[in-house]
C-alpha cells in the first residue's frame, strides 16, 4: 500500500511539475513533494488528518538522513525536514521524484 502511495506521488510531480513553498501551486499547477503525497493519499493537495501521510513524510526525511541529505533538526527525521529538504534552492523536481521511487522500490 505504501509503496503505491510513493508511486503516486512521483507521478504527481511528474504530471504536474515541482513546486517549492506551497503544497500545491495554483497558477502553475505543480506539488511539492507533501503536496504530492497528499494528493496520493486523498486526493487532494491539502493537509487530512492522514497519520499515514506523515508517517510517508517521516520514511522519506529519515531515508533521506540515513544517506547524510539532510540534517535532522530533531532527534529523528520527520516531515518537516523533508518539507526544508523540498525547498532548498537546489532542489529539483528529479530529486523529489527519484526519492519517491526509491521509497516505493524499497516498500514494494
Amino acid at each position: 500500500m505504501t509503496a503505491n502511495i510513493f508511486e503516486k506521488a512521483a507521478q504527481v510531480i511528474s504530471e504536474t511539475g515541482h513546486a517549492k513553498g506551497a503544497l500545491r501551486d495554483y497558477e502553475t499547477g505543480a506539488h511539492c513533494a507533501m503536496g504530492a503525497l497528499n494528493v496520493a493519499d486523498h486526493g487532494a493537495a491539502f493537509y487530512a488528518s492522514s497519520d499515514r501521510v506523515e508517517h510517508l513524510a517521516n520514511q522519506a526525511a529519515q531515508m533521506l538522513a540515513d544517506r547524510g541529505q539532510l540534517e535532522p533538526y530533531g532527534h529523528k527525521a520527520d516531515y518537516l525536514d523533508l518539507i526544508q529538504w523540498n525547498n532548498a534552492p537546489e532542489r529539483t523536481g528529479e530529486d523529489v521524484i527519484l526519492l519517491f521511487k526509491e521509497l516505493a522500490a524499497e516498500d514494494g
